[in-house]
Parts: C-alpha cells; structure tokens; sequence
C-alpha cells in the first residue's frame, strides 16, 4: 500500500468506497493498528490498558498510492466489556444506519486478537464477538462476511503465551461457520507499520475481488 494522499473524517460512503471494520475484543490493539497506518492519528486512544478506550466510532476515508478506491477505516468500540457505560451495540448501530448505504456490499472486517489473552475465553471468543457485531447492521443492510484475522501482541512480549494461543486461535477461526469467509495472518502485529498496511491492503484486495 502506497503513501497516504488524502484523508477525511467520513462524511458520506461512496457506492465504491470499500469499508474496513476493525473489531475485537478490548485491548487487541484495534486503534493502535489504524494508527499504524496513519500515524498522524497516533496510538492514545488505546493507552487505557484493558479498559475500553475507544468508547465511539471513529472513520476517516483514505486514498491511497496506486490503490483506485477509497479505504474507509473503522475504529469500532469494544462488545463484552465489564465496563457497563458502553453501550457498544447500540453505539454501533445507530452510526451503520446513519452512515453506510444498505446495499453496501464492498466492507469486510479486520478482526484483531492479543495472544496475551486465551481465545477460547468467553470475552475472548471470535464466533461471539462476530456475532455481535452482525447484530448491530440494521434490517436490510447488507452485513460483512469477509473476515481477515490478525494476531496482536499487546503489553508482553513474544513468547510461551504467545506460541500457546496463537494455535488456539487459528483453530477458532477454522471453525467458524461458512458464512464467514474468514482467514488469519501469520504474522504477528505489535506496532509494525507494515503488517498493519498489508493486513489492509490484503482484505481490500479480497472485497474488490469477490464483492466486485
């Protein structure tokens, strides 16, 4: 993925504009991974440890050297916190129905997990999670099927906790339903601008290849 040449808040997606959910549990480094790409916008919003720091939806629309689309980039708040001030759900809901097109076909989510915490955990769990965030796209919205999974290591470093669930996960994505076209990275993403743009890169590619 080339330089940035442009950004915005996002205001109105375009019928080829391709959106990028990033969804994951609290703490797998969601706002960190778009801060990778853009590092204007910086890492602060998730510097809060396990609590939900990111607690909105925050957008911004890309262009992109030698790329033809739009990226809209989504920084979603977390589902299945402790924290019973976030309404994650419907704070995500209202902002679908107020900004993506119901026949928008052309998104895809990019699901991030920190191998510090075991993904067969309940709060940890890929299937609940995705779950979830299918039930926020109102009636007749077209909802995301393509998943792109990317391991994180957040707040320790790489070693037996990390070889240990890296597995566990990749075999929670396997066993996801066939209605989600879901793959994994094996790379494994701490704060590294090129596994951030190339896990981007690589869900777009897939979008613009199935979903035209």
């Amino acid at each position: 993925m080339g330089n940035i040449l442009g950004k915005s808040k996002t205001q109105n997606i375009g019928e080829k504009d391709v959106i990028v959910f990033v969804v994951g549990p609290t703490g797998a480094g969601k706002s960190r991974l778009i801060g990778a790409v853009d590092k204007d916008r910086g890492t602060s919003r998730n510097a809060q440890g396990l609590a939900p720091s990111t607690k909105d939806v925050q957008a911004w629309t890309y262009t992109f050297e030698r790329i033809p689309d739009n990226i809209v980039l989504v920084d979603t708040p977390s589902f299945h916190t402790d924290h019973d001030d976030a309404d994650a759900e419907s704070v995500m809901r209202k902002w679908i129905q107020s900004n993506v097109p119901a026949q928008c076909r052309r998104s895809g989510i990019l699901y991030l997990h920190n191998l510090a915490r075991n993904p067969e955990d309940n709060d940890q769990l890929i299937r609940r999670h995705l779950d979830t965030f299918t039930r926020t796209f109102p009636n007749g919205h077209c909802v995301p099927s393509f998943v792109y999974v990317v391991p994180t290591i957040q707040g320790l470093k790489p070693g037996a906790t990390v070889e240990r669930h890296f597995p566990k996960l990749q075999a929670a994505v396997n066993s996801l339903s066939a209605n989600w076209k879901a793959s994994m990275s094996s790379e494994r993403f701490q704060n590294e601008s090129s596994i951030a743009c190339d896990a981007v890169r690589h869900l777009r590619q897939v979008i613009v290849s199935r979903a035209g």
